[in-house]
């Protein structure tokens, strides 16, 4: 699979903040936003499947959390014959998609575990790596 991938630019990273903030306000918090908070805005949008900017944003906040406890990145990634938002490990083509991943989950009502999806992804990127 042949990818390419470039740094966020002002507009995406503008675009990224103004849904996190939004997905936030659903609980009335702030950013950055906890593993208990994620799931607590996952939960409601289970419940009731809402905006694309609140999915999104849960998408972007669970980017984050995998963000603060590695030492990835955001990035645009080309592949297949689109483009995501990604988090990747700098230097490679490890990423992973998490707004794809939380919309995923939320179109099909799938309960799920944030921490748990959390850690699971950062351990599969690892494992990625590892196999370079």
């Amino acid at each position: 699979m042949a990818v390419q991938i470039r740094p966020l630019n002002r507009e995406e990273i503008s675009t990224q903040s103004h849904v996190l903030g939004k997905a936030a306000s659903l609980i009335n918090a702030k950013p950055p936003l906890s593993a208990p908070q994620i799931q607590q805005i996952y939960d409601k949008l289970r419940a009731q499947y809402d905006h694309a900017d609140h999915v999104n944003g849960v998408g972007v906040a669970l980017g984050e959390l995998i963000i603060g406890r590695t030492n990835f990145e955001w990035a645009k990634i080309a592949f297949d014959g689109g483009y995501e938002t990604c988090v990747f490990a700098p230097g490679t083509q490890v990423f992973c998609t998490p707004l794809s991943m939380v919309t995923k989950r939320l179109i099909e009502r799938q309960p799920v575990n944030i921490a748990d999806l959390c850690e699971a992804t950062i351990a599969t990127m690892y494992q990625r790596l590892n196999r370079r």
